[in-house]
């Protein structure tokens, strides 16, 4: 299911918090098997934080993000709807006079695969302004890690899931299969088995084959969708020396994180040196440098130092095809990858992803099969830099990644083009979208916003660009040959 675009894939969907399951700004932990567990809230919980925050640095005052505020897609996935991954064939059937659906038929035809049949529609929900939140992480990684632990024990390879978005519905249905179905082999089947008269469907699994299936009916909330679908958010990792250094120690919460000079994961050999950022300032400091990002970054002469942070040239990190990771060999979210990589390369404490790092190129990508090139779509290469102490990807580099990812030096980059239709395309901008045209000539809303906001371009000038490469090779197709 992560192939689908939408986000991290829930098989739990029903709620473990709350009326409603997951909320914008809520810090937990996630597994397959579990789905999300709240520990705290960031604006909720504010008085609570700053409590963890004086009683380990007394006079430290912390301050909760700026007002949350979301938007909605009403409607994102439609009743009837299936989203299946690769290898999955989906039929919805009708009843005669087409006055409601009768049943939902599925097959599997790979080795493992999975659908989710929604039987009421989905709505969408997104934190309106995600680069303040990063921000806000970035200058509060350590607090965040005490507060969390504070309340719950943090397990030892555990993060923390922050959530900026989600896709809920009153009700759904799941089935995932193990093998492929034998060749006359009947489709699972939901049946619908509402009766005349009542009020709220229901729903039946009258074949479920070698299937393992959920069900999930409506909860009867007056207009309250429940049952999480998908999850967006940012996932903070930590090194393992920064945990048992914290472990035995009792020092303050540092606002960026730093961990008096002590090395990174220490779960191995080491690409990079750990980052010492010097800079200071309360939450965001370090993010108004002349490189816009601030902070700390690789690709300077090894050891060089400056006023504000620390460069070094950093090595090549190969990015494994997921779910083949080290410590994380059975991990459904790919932000762990990504963190354990970031960790790795930079030996920092802290690393920070999100979500839409990985779904552009995991989108319609097939994550079992066996084949011969990665599952990542071949782009430029991502720069990776260390802010306040912690590793996470330049706010507008490439997520397209290549089979390695680069530690660069931010200070050589090229300025960003401007937004807006009409501006001249760099060379970079242009291999990505002609990759992205080389995949799709039509992509998606997400799609387009995903490439909008790697390539620093408004939606429109994206939208533009495909509009006219089509035309372009429309034109071409008609051309008679000379």
């Amino acid at each position: 299911m992560l192939s689908s675009g939408m986000g991290l894939a829930c098989w739990n969907t029903k709620p473990h918090a709350g009326a409603v399951g997951p909320a914008l700004g809520d810090v937990g932990t996630f597994t397959a098997q579990d789905g999300f567990n709240k520990i705290f809230n960031l604006w909720d919980d504010e008085e609570s934080i700053r409590k963890t925050a004086r009683s380990t640095s007394p006079g430290n005052y912390y301050r909760s993000p700026p007002m949350r505020t979301k938007k909605t897609i009403h409607g994102r996935s439609k009743r009837g709807d299936i989203v299946k991954s690769l290898g999955i064939r989906g039929n919805v059937i009708y009843r005669s006079d087409f006055s409601d659906i009768k049943d939902f038929e599925i097959l599997c035809t790979s080795q493992r695969g999975a659908a989710l049949l929604l039987t009421s529609a989905a709505d969408q929900d997104d934190l309106d302004d995600c680069q303040r939140l990063r921000k806000h992480i970035l200058g509060h990684p350590e607090l965040i890690y005490r507060h969390a632990n504070a309340i719950r024990c943090i397990g030892e390879e555990e993060s923390l899931y922050i959530i900026t978005g989600s896709v809920k519905s009153d009700s759904c249905a799941l089935a995932a299969f193990g093998e492929p179905a034998a060749p006359d082999e009947p489709a699972v089947i939901l049946a619908n088995s509402t009766r005349p008269g009542q009020r709220i469907s229901s729903w039946a699994w009258t074949n479920q084959g070698t299937a393992n299936t959920q069900l999930s009916e409506c909860s009867g909330l007056d207009g309250e969708k429940d049952q999480t679908l998908f999850l967006r958010g940012f996932k903070l990792d930590f090194s393992s020396s920064f945990r048992s250094n914290l472990e035995h120690s009792a020092g303050p919460a540092s606002g960026g994180g730093r961990d008096d000079g002590k090395s990174g994961d220490g779960d191995g050999e080491r690409n990079g040196s750990r980052d010492e950022d010097t800079s200071k300032g309360g939450p965001g400091a370090g993010t108004g440098s002349n490189t816009g990002h601030g902070g700390s970054s690789f690709g300077g002469g090894v050891g060089a130092l400056n006023s504000s942070s620390s460069r070094y040239r950093g090595k090549a990190v190969q990015l494994q095809s997921f779910p083949d990771s080290e410590s994380r060999r059975r991990s459904c979210h790919p932000c762990d990858i990504i963190n354990e990589c970031l960790l790795k390369a930079t030996g920092s404490s802290f690393a920070l992803s999100h979500d839409d790092d990985w779904l552009p190129f995991l989108k319609d990508q097939s994550i079992w099969e066996s084949t011969a090139r990665s599952p990542l779509p071949v782009g430029g290469s991502s720069s990776v830099c260390v802010i306040q102490g912690v590793a996470c990807f330049k706010p507008s580099a490439p997520k397209y990644l290549s089979g390695a990812l680069h530690l660069s030096d931010e200070s050589s980059k090229h300025p960003s083009p401007k937004k807006g239709p009409g501006k001249r395309l760099g060379v970079e901008q242009k291999k990505i979208l002609d990759e992205a045209f080389a995949r799709t000539a039509f992509p998606s809303p997400e799609e387009r916003h995903a490439l909008a906001k790697v390539l620093d371009m408004s939606v429109t000038s994206v939208y533009d660009w495909f509009k006219g490469k089509r035309r372009l090779a429309s034109s071409n197709a008609c051309a008679p040959a000379p």
